[in-house]
C-alpha cells in the first residue's frame, strides 16, 4: 500500500540574542607617565628640540673623561650630541655611558643605513641582537643593536639605537661592562623611550 510523503512544517527556534557588554577602553600612554620619578632631563644645545630622560646618576663627561674613553658612537658622518657617564660604582672598575649623535637620512631603508654605519663595529665585536625598538608614544622607525666588544682588553656591552625622525638618524648609545649588561638593559629602554 502506497504511502504518502508527508513533509512536517518547519518550525522556528529564536535563538538568543546577544547582549552587548560596554567593552573598557584602554588608557591611553602619556610621554609624561614613561619618564621615571627622579629621573633628570637632558636638553642638548647641539640638538635643539631633542629630549631625553635619564637616571640621576648620569653628569656630563668633562674633555679628559672623553679623550680617554673609547667612543660609543666612533661613526665620521656623525654629529656628537652630548656624552655622559654613570656615577653609579661597578665591580668591573668601568663606568656606564651614554652617548648620543645625529646624521641627516643617506638611504630609503633604515637597515641599510645600519649595516652602512655599524659595519665596522659589526666585525670588530659580536652582534648578539638586532631587534625593532618599538616607542609607546611615538611612530619613529627604529632599530636595537646588542654587541659583544673587547676594547683595551675589557670585556664591554653595547646597546645601541638608531631612530629616524624625519629627516634625521639619531644614534643612541649605552657602553657598560659586559657582565652587567643585560641587567642595566631594561633601564636603557625606559630611556630610549622618552627620546622626543
Amino acid at each position: 500500500m502506497p504511502m504518502a510523503d508527508v513533509t512536517p512544517v518547519p518550525t522556528f527556534t529564536l535563538l538568543p540574542t546577544e547582549t552587548l557588554l560596554p567593552t573598557a577602553s584602554p588608557t591611553p600612554i602619556t610621554y609624561e607617565s614613561l619618564v621615571p620619578a627622579g629621573w633628570r632631563r637632558f636638553k642638548p644645545d647641539a640638538a635643539p628640540g631633542m629630549e631625553i630622560w635619564l637616571a640621576p646618576s648620569y653628569i656630563p663627561q668633562t674633555e679628559k673623561e672623553k679623550q680617554a674613553a673609547t667612543p660609543i658612537l666612533d661613526i665620521e658622518a656623525a654629529h656628537p650630541i652630548m656624552a655622559l657617564r654613570d656615577t653609579t660604582p661597578s665591580p668591573y672598575m668601568i663606568f656606564t655611558t651614554f652617548e648620543a649623535s645625529s646624521r641627516p637620512i643617506f638611504s630609503s631603508n633604515l637597515d641599510e643605513m645600519i649595516d652602512s654605519e655599524f659595519a665596522a663595529l659589526m666585525r670588530s665585536g659580536r652582534l648578539l641582537e638586532r631587534d625593532d625598538f618599538v616607542f609607546a608614544t611615538r611612530n619613529y622607525p627604529a632599530r636595537r643593536l646588542i654587541i659583544d666588544i673587547t676594547v683595551n682588553g675589557v670585556n664591554a656591552g653595547l646597546a645601541i639605537y638608531a631612530v629616524q625622525v624625519g629627516g634625521d638618524l639619531y644614534y643612541l648609545g649605552f657602553g657598560t661592562a659586559f657582565n652587567e649588561l643585560y641587567t642595566r638593559l631594561p633601564d636603557f629602554d625606559a630611556t630610549i623611550q622618552t627620546f622626543r
